[in-house]
Formats: structure tokens, sequence, C-alpha cells
């Protein structure tokens, strides 16, 4: 059983496996995380009945909810940390075949530099070894790229 002190079974099912200590004997509320972390006992303050003991002043629930996310900020900027980094890698997957796509349609360096915001030369040298190049002949018969309806010329 899970708890401050393992002696109280609750008598309702939905709860079991946890103890339900008497109002009279809560002495204050702490946050806690399945990790193991504890976040500081916010003691019960001094004339509070057991009735109102039910739930934890709001203070007090300001004060434990401050804590969590205190705890919790560190994870949640990883978090985003890991997301952002899926997504840039995933972008870089993508625009690394759009490069492709182009070079096998005969777009040159300077074409895919441009669109990429960066020279013909860096481009170059960011994608020469990870693409597929068109054929030699396709490239210096200017490209296959063509507009629907736009005639060989």
């Amino acid at each position: 059983m899970e708890g401050i002190t393992g002696r109280y079974a609750p008598a309702d099912s939905s709860v079991a496996g946890y103890e339900l200590v008497p109002y009279a004997e809560v002495v204050g509320w702490r946050p806690q995380c399945d990790c193991g972390w504890q976040g500081p006992l916010e003691p019960r303050p001094a004339g509070l009945s057991d009735r109102d003991a039910m739930g934890a002043p709001q203070v007090i629930e300001d004060a434990i909810f401050a804590a969590w996310e205190a705890h919790r900020a560190p994870s949640q900027a990883t978090f985003l940390v890991e997301r952002a980094a899926e997504a840039h890698r995933r972008a870089g997957q993508e625009l690394t075949e759009a490069v492709t796509a182009a070079r096998q349609a005969g777009v040159s360096w300077a074409e895919i530099g441009r669109a990429a915001g960066i020279s013909r030369q860096s481009a170059h040298e960011r994608w020469a070894g990870r693409v597929a190049e068109a054929p030699a002949e396709q490239l210096a018969a200017g490209g296959a790229l063509r507009l629907v309806g736009e005639e060989t010329r």
C-alpha cells in the first residue's frame, strides 16, 4: 500500500492501494513525483478544522503547484528541445530529398543554392556527396525539367 504511514486502507475501492489518512492526523501536504522527487512539506495551517482539512487550502495548493512546476520545468524544456531536434532532422532529410530530386531533374548547384538561401559553392559542399546526380548528358543539355505545356527546344 502506498502512502505516508501504510496504516489506513481506504474503504473506497476507486483508490485501492492508497491510504486515506484521517483528517485529524493530516499534518500537511507534500508534492511527489513517480521519479522519486518530493517537494517541501506544506504544513497544515494552525486552526484548520478537521472538516476544512479535507483539501489543502488554496494558498497551499498554489505553493505545491509552483514546486511541481519548478520540478518538471527541466523535463519540459528537454522535451521541447527533443521535439525541435526531431523536426530539424526531418526537415534536413526532406531538404536533401528535394536537392536529390532537383539534381536528378538537372537543376544547377547555383539554382539549388539560390533556392536554399546559400551560395552555389555551399550547396555543392553540403549535398554533392549525398545526392544522386542526373546523367551527365542531361546536365550538359541544360536539364530535363520542363513546365507542363512547354515545348522542348
